[in-house]
């Protein structure tokens, strides 16, 4: 993939970066993170989800593949997501971009809750036949 096709797939543009950075600002918490690298964070987000490819894959430009899944994680898991869904209504483009990320959050999270409860079924199954 070229470097013109990393950037297609997967930048904010500036207008949409200088109502989305007073938000992320605001909200106080970055979970470690440099607030000077929320929007490679977004952008790596951004690509990942419209190349629909592994996390390794992740070009090197964005940082390391980990670091991004785990604050991904992490703002999810505080439900930081959600609120920029919500703060950005007013924006349909804006909030569109986000509420995809969202979106895929939840697909993980839902399917991790598939695999804990399948798994956890299989154990029952298991002692219940001993």
């Amino acid at each position: 993939m070229s470097q013109s096709d990393l950037k297609s797939a997967s930048a904010l543009r500036d207008d949409q970066w200088e109502k989305l950075e007073p938000l992320l600002l605001s909200k106080g918490r970055d979970f470690g993170s440099p607030e000077r690298n929320n929007r490679l964070f977004i952008d790596a987000l951004l690509w990942y989800l419209s190349v629909g490819c592994a996390w390794t894959d992740l070009p090197a430009k964005f940082g390391k593949w980990n670091t991004v899944f785990i604050r991904l994680k992490r703002w999810n898991e505080s439900g930081y997501w959600r609120e920029l869904v919500e703060d950005l209504r007013d924006d349909c483009e804006l909030c569109a971009l986000v509420q995809k990320i969202e979106d895929h959050c939840e697909h993980r999270k839902a399917m991790a809750k598939r695999m804990a409860d399948r798994k956890m079924a299989r154990e029952i199954y298991k002692s219940s036949h001993i």
